[in-house]
């Protein structure tokens, strides 16, 4: 897994590439990233702090967001609304969205 800081990602993204599955931005901040259709699958976003983003119709599958700051994210996906549902409530996973503490998160869609 390669690590990539936020500036990283950000220039390589403005230069058109889409595809970053299986990299490393544990800790970055991409406050406001305006990333529509970037491909983070299989990738770590372990203490990201990414509140008021663009991640709509990104694709987030298998990506490990714990601790992640995610407040007022945009995730919509084609027709789908992005929403992440709490499963359990058990500290290893725990995702903040706006203010609010959500442990062990499900991605989920609906339809809009």
């Amino acid at each position: 897994m390669q690590k990539l800081s936020a500036e990283e990602l950000l220039a390589q993204y403005s230069e058109g590439q889409r595809n970053f599955n299986a990299v490393d931005l544990s800790g970055d901040n991409l406050f406001q990233a305006d990333l529509p259709e970037i491909n983070l699958s299989g990738s770590v976003l372990t203490r990201a702090y990414l509140p008021y983003g663009n991640l709509t119709q990104a694709n987030l599958y298998k990506t490990q967001l714990q601790d992640a700051e995610l407040g007022d994210i945009q995730l919509y996906h084609w027709r789908k609304l992005i929403y992440l549902e709490p499963i359990c409530a058990t500290p290893i996973c725990k995702v903040l969205i706006c203010g609010k503490l959500i442990y062990k998160v499900r991605i989920c869609t609906m339809q809009i």
